[in-house]
Order: structure tokens, then sequence, then C-alpha cells
């Protein structure tokens, strides 16, 4: 469990909440890389909402310098990218903005992708494949791996069953 100080207080906390989100962030970058993989993988910087930018790395290439100085994080390279398909003002260029970030984000990841599976060696990695092989065992032994997902999706279409089941227990 990890402890976000600021993020849901009121002006009055001890922690703003900019800097409560920033600690986040921090945080969503450090698990994967410094605790999972201990720092071997490496870690490609994505920006999105480069929509307008021409040309799509522009932000990326006018900022670089301040984000890798502010950030303090280890990313090998980054992939600016545009996530609109379609735009009534501009129906082609958003589409083809698209095909291009796909294409970048892939060749990206192709340049600096690793050539061997990582293995994972260390006690964290051991403890939590383990952890899930129990789990999944239990879910076997007990028939939830059949059943879960159609319980689900029952419990979610029939609001009258899931409120008499609430109003019997």
């Amino acid at each position: 469990m990890y402890d976000t100080p600021g993020l849901s207080e009121s002006g009055d906390g001890s922690v703003s909440t900019a800097e409560a989100f920033i600690q986040l962030v921090r945080l969503a970058y450090s698990i994967p890389t410094d605790e999972s993989c201990e720092k071997r993988m490496p870690c490609l910087l994505v920006v999105t909402k480069c929509d307008n930018d021409r040309p799509l790395d522009s932000r990326w290439n006018d900022n670089k310098d301040l984000v890798r100085n502010q950030s303090k994080f280890e990313f090998i390279d980054c992939a600016c990218a545009s996530t609109l398909k379609t735009n009534r003002r501009r129906p082609n260029h958003i589409l083809d903005d698209y095909t291009e970030s796909r294409c970048n984000l892939i060749q990206a990841i192709k340049k600096h992708s690793l050539s061997e599976p990582m293995p994972m060696d260390s006690w964290k990695c051991k403890a939590l494949i383990y952890a899930r092989s129990f789990y999944n065992t239990v879910l076997q032994w007990l028939g939830f791996e059949q059943n879960s997902s159609k319980c689900l999706l029952n419990l979610a279409v029939h609001p009258k069953l899931r409120q008499e089941k609430l109003q019997n227990f």
C-alpha cells in the first residue's frame, strides 16, 4: 500500500494537490521500473495530446531538456502521439497524424525493446509469481474461474436480482 498525502485534502492540508499528484506520478513510474524490474527495463516516454502540433514531435523537441530535468525520470526515448482518428475540421490530416503516431510508437518500441526476455529473478518477483499461482489455484478449486465472469455479468445486468439479494442478506 502506498500513501499519497494531499491528493484528496482540502487547500488547508499539509501537502498541496499539485505536489500530491506529482508524487503519485513518480510512484506510478517507480513501481514497475524500480521495484518490479530493478531498473533493468528500458522506459519509453509517450506524450499524448499532440493533435495540433506540427510536426508531431515539436513539443518534445522544444521541451525535452526541461522534462528530463524536472521529472527526474530515466527514459530512453520519447514518442509523441495523436490519439484522434477523426475531426470534422481536418478529417484527412487527423487520420494521417494518428497513423504517423502509431508508426512512430511501434518503431520506438522495436528500436528500444530488449533482444532477450528479462529474467525476473528477485525475491519480490518470485513472491508475486507464487501469490498469483496460489490465487489462480484457489479460484480453480472453488470453481470461480469459469463462473466469475458470468456471475459478474448477471449481477450487472439484473438490478432487481441484485436488490433482492441485498434485502435477503
